[in-house]
Order: structure tokens, then C-alpha cells, then sequence
């Protein structure tokens, strides 16, 4: 979803190495190491199942594999388009199946196979090991912390959910609003898309409607933040960044009074 094609082939022939990404809930990004590693024994194994000969069954595996992963990446350059889950975990149950084939008749499959499991349990253990990236409920718990009734939290995505839940309940004191607005029409389903026009003029009323000293809290995932949306922000006073992770970027505005009004005024 919005990567380039460059980063997306990268990640499927890191995948099919044994390493491949990490989807965010599940921890930090692999070593870069060994996601380099897996892309060469990836790129090893591929071309082992493409030599393999009189053996069908690896050659159509290695078919399904391609075909998959090929037609994703085509679909991917052509508009951004979201699957569940790593678009590779769809495939590897076969090739997985089809490089474990096709070890029974080549060296350099036996070879590439036993590096792929080698450098997929070193990868294990070094995601295991390394810090978690900050989750939904831990930026909200944060904010049900600081934030006051003059504040206002504007949140994206997935954030959005849960801290309106916390507003309603009456433990976050802040107004919640979302990013894009249409959201909280159904807040437990959003497709991702970059803030528009529309939703920068909706941020600047938000800063132009607090009181002084009021705060806003953006909480947003860290592509949102775009050049348009952070000079917006900063015509109307300093930007603090609180919190980043390669999930969640959490950004402070704080109401000046002789910053500019938004386009509709306060």
C-alpha cells in the first residue's frame, strides 16, 4: 500500500530467503543484515527452482509463486492497493513446499533452503529481542494522561477508534476528531489515503477554534505527515514531535494567538 516497487520486490524476494518483513503489530523490522541475506538467498533459490528439470510439480510451484507475487506487483504499480496481511504470506506455504521438492535433487536448492531456515530463525530471534513499535493503546493511554478539555486530538486510521471510545466513556477530556472527517461515520473501517486539500482546511479550523493555549494533538500514521500538512501546522504556531515509530507519529500544535486564522476563520 503505497510503497514503491522497488521496496515491494525487495520484501518478496526476502520473504521467499526466509527473512521477508514483519508485519508492525507483530515487532520491529528485521536486522537489515538479514533482510539483506534473505533477499540473496531468495534470489538463489529462484533461479535453483528455475533450473530444476524433469520435475513438474517444483516447476509449477515456482509458476504459482510468480504469477501471485508478479500480478500483485503489477496491481501495486498501477494504484495503491491494500491485501491482508503481507501480499508473500500468500504464497509460501507452496514455495516453501516446492523448494523442500526440489531439494531431494539439487545442491544448490539443498544449499539455498538450509540458508533460507538459517537466516528465517536468526531473524526470529532478533525481532523477538527487539522493542515492539508503540501500539494504538499506548498513544492513547498517553493522551487520556495529558491531554485537557481545551485540547482537541485529530487522529487517523486505526487511532481514531480508540480514542474516541475513551472520550465517550469520559476518560479522555479532549474533542476527538478524525482524519478524514468521513471516518467517524464508521470509524471501524477506513481505506488509507494520504490527507487531501479538504483535510488540511479541516486541521486549520481545528487550530483556529482553540482557545489560547489550547492544544492539538495529531495522531497519525508517519506517511501522513506530508510537506503540505506540516507547513500548515507550522503557520499557526511550533510543532512538537512527541512520538514516532515507523507505525504512529504523534505531533503537539499549540495555539497561538498571533498566528493566522484558518481559511474560514475561527
Amino acid at each position: 500500500m503505497r510503497e514503491s516497487v522497488t521496496g515491494s520486490l525487495a520484501g518478496f524476494l526476502s520473504a521467499l530467503g526466509g527473512v521477508g518483513r514483519v508485519p508492525s503489530p507483530f515487532g520491529g523490522p528485521p536486522p537489515t543484515a538479514l533482510f539483506l541475506a534473505g533477499i540473496a538467498a531468495g534470489i538463489l533459490l529462484l533461479v535453483a527452482l528455475a533450473l530444476a528439470r524433469g520435475d513438474v510439480e517444483v516447476r509449477r510451484a515456482l509458476l504459482f509463486t510468480l504469477l501471485v507475487l508478479g500480478g500483485a506487483l503489477a496491481a501495486g504499480a498501477w494504484r495503491p492497493v491494500a491485501f491482508a496481511g503481507r501480499t508473500e504470506m500468500a504464497v509460501l506455504p507452496v514455495w516453501i513446499w516446492g523448494v523442500a521438492r526440489a531439494a531431494g535433487g539439487s545442491r544448490v536448492s539443498r544449499a539455498g533452503g538450509a540458508a533460507a531456515a538459517l537466516f528465517g530463525a536468526a531473524a526470529t530471534c532478533a525481532v523477538v529481542l527487539r522493542p515492539a513499535a508503540i501500539p494504538a493503546r499506548d498513544v492513547t493511554a498517553a493522551l487520556v494522561a495529558t491531554a485537557r478539555p481545551s485540547d482537541v486530538v485529530v487522529a487517523a486510521g486505526g487511532f481514531y477508534l480508540p480514542l474516541r471510545l475513551e472520550a465517550e466513556r469520559g476518560r479522555l477530556p479532549a474533542r476527538v476528531r478524525a482524519l478524514p472527517g468521513d471516518i467517524e461515520t464508521h470509524p471501524g473501517w477506513f481505506v488509507p489515503a494520504l490527507p487531501a486539500d479538504a483535510d488540511l482546511r479541516a486541521v486549520e479550523r481545528e487550530l483556529a477554534g482553540l482557545p489560547e493555549g489550547g492544544r492539538l494533538f495529531l495522531v497519525i500514521p508517519p506517511p501522513y505527515a506530508t510537506p503540505a500538512l506540516r507547513d500548515s501546522l507550522r503557520a499557526s504556531g511550533r510543532v512538537r514531535e512527541l512520538a514516532r515509530s515507523r507505525d504512529v507519529l504523534v505531533m503537539q500544535q499549540t495555539r497561538n494567538p498571533d498566528s493566522r486564522e484558518g481559511p474560514s476563520g475561527p
